[in-house]
């Protein structure tokens, strides 16, 4: 093992993390931003308010694996449908791993609740399906945007800023971007993307029994809706997936030097201009690692120098793409391959074997230097 590359490679990480100290002017206006809209939201709309339930940050910056400025947050806003219990889930024939919300028994309940009428009128107008009543993802999106175009302002000041607002709706996510008038290095991004909350306990007894301690996340799982582009696979407007953001959290970040490995594997992502590679393919490797280091006994496997850990995961992460498949953790049917266009995946398989190589020739160079590590990697100046 190379002393000198574990030292690079920790340099490198020094310089791509984030300070604290930098991070708290952009979670100041981020905290003020999402509260004054999520009341906005409730006051404006009945339905709304009855249905939210809490918002949790998730990605790069729950995970502490943001890189550069830390201006770009990513948030899941939880709504909880009254008869939730009675929402039934079932899985996407068109679409391995994914799940698609059925709410008839619910619609039947909320109808016979005279005190929740108006809840029944809204949920009706967001499915599909005269049967089945499948909740369609666009029209959910759309409902949503329509409260926050009614109640966002343009301009809004915060901690002494006074920001430009705009909103716009991306695919699943509706993105608010706030920039100061005055400073104009300053400026935030907010994706929020809507989540339903799953309470079918013996559904998902069933569907996560084979994970490790499954039950002390019973209560936290969501489904979100998704739409991945892909020549390969059917566009459904029932689409969601389900993800568990806590679990994920309590499963990947008490080990000691995942992060900087995680960190490190972003930064070469972002110098080779992968930029298809979502931190969700990061996660569900590291998911899938942990698992089988803690079922193989070897739970201080972190603990070793990122100079060994990095080019071995490295390596595993190569080993995916020469396969062709890295399944989703928290749906292993789902290949998150599937979004990649098959001229990604050679462009994107070439790339990370060259880069693969290099690194393995590294961990037992001699007279080693910074430069021959740095030039991997996207670094700030």
């Amino acid at each position: 093992m190379s002393t000198q590359l574990d030292i690079h490679l920790r340099k490198i990480d020094n310089k791509v993390s984030i300070d604290d100290n930098d991070r708290k002017p952009y979670t100041d206006v981020y905290n003020s931003i999402r509260d004054f809209l999520l009341n906005r939201m409730s006051e404006a709309d009945p339905v709304f308010k009855r249905l939210y339930k809490g918002y949790n940050l998730f990605g790069s910056y729950m995970h502490n694996v943001r890189l550069e400025k830390p201006s770009e947050f990513d948030v899941l806003l939880t709504l909880r449908m009254p008869y939730g219990e009675k929402m039934r889930i079932r899985q996407d024939n068109d679409r391995p791993g994914f799940i698609q919300l059925e709410f008839n028994d619910l619609l039947n309940e909320l109808n016979n609740d005279h005190s929740l009428r108006y809840v029944h009128s809204q949920l009706v107008k967001l499915t599909r399906d005269s049967a089945r009543k499948l909740l369609d993802r666009g029209k959910l999106g759309d409902w949503v945007a329509s409260i926050i175009e009614k109640v966002m302002p343009r301009s809004l000041t915060s901690y002494g800023r006074s920001l430009d607002i705009t909103y716009s709706k991306r695919s699943v996510a509706h993105t608010l971007y706030a920039k100061d008038c005055k400073d104009t290095d300053f400026s935030i991004s907010i994706d929020f993307v809507v989540t339903v909350e799953i309470e079918n306990i013996e559904w998902l007894k069933t569907y996560s029994s084979y994970l490790d301690d499954y039950s002390s996340y019973l209560k936290l799982w969501y489904a979100v809706p998704k739409h991945f582009k892909s020549e390969n696979k059917s566009l459904s407007d029932f689409s969601f997936l389900l993800v568990n953001p806590k679990a994920e959290h309590d499963h990947l970040f008490n080990k000691q030097n995942l992060k900087v490995v995680f960190r490190l594997l972003k930064s070469l992502r972002d110098h080779f201009e992968l930029d298809r590679l979502k931190s969700v393919f990061f996660t569900s490797m590291f998911l899938w690692k942990v698992k089988e280091m803690k079922e193989n006994n070897r739970g201080r496997y972190w603990e070793r120098s990122v100079g060994e850990l990095f080019p071995e995961i490295l390596n595993e992460f190569t080993t995916y793409f020469r396969k062709r498949e890295l399944k989703y953790f928290w749906s292993p049917s789902h290949n998150l391959m599937g979004i990649l266009r098959p001229k990604e995946l050679e462009e994107y398989s070439g790339k990370l074997e060259k880069v693969n190589k290099a690194f393995q020739s590294l961990r037992g160079k001699r007279n080693l230097t910074y430069d021959d590590c740095a030039k991997y990697f996207e670094i700030p100046s």
